[in-house]
């Protein structure tokens, strides 16, 4: 075999992998500028952020074990700029966005339907802890 051959093979055989990946959860995209950012997006049922001067957004898929009315609560202080906790469908429509103002919401949905969850930030300050049950 070729050297372009075991490349092309290479290469197909990762995007396979991160397409497996994302469709699955394990993979976040990342498009952000922050000073600081530390937290956990991969924990089952939550997740919690802390930024500072953050801008952009962080999204991934997540999956429901069951079909069923999920609440979604968001806690935390959010002292400059803002964000948004964006849940869409898998047609990439916003069915679900809170805010520091609007902290929560109920959700129908579908276990065999891919969800994503994006947060979107905004010169953001402060920490939040997002979770669903």
């Amino acid at each position: 075999m070729s050297e372009f051959m075991i490349l092309a093979i290479v290469f197909i055989s990762m995007l396979v992998l991160f397409y497996f990946l994302w469709v699955n959860g394990y993979m976040i995209l990342n498009a952000k500028r922050a000073l600081l950012f530390v937290g956990s997006l991969r924990g089952k049922n939550k997740c919690e952020v802390s930024f500072s001067s953050c801008s952009g957004y962080v999204k991934k898929v997540i999956k429901f074990n069951e079909s069923r009315e999920y609440t979604f609560k968001l806690d935390g202080d959010v002292s400059k700029g803002s964000i948004h906790v964006i849940v869409e469908n898998k047609n990439k429509e916003t069915i679900l966005d809170l805010t520091p103002e609007i902290k929560t919401g109920m959700l129908t949905v579908d276990e065999k339907c891919r969800y994503y969850l994006m947060l979107k930030f905004e010169k953001a300050d402060g920490k939040i802890k997002l979770q669903w049950d």
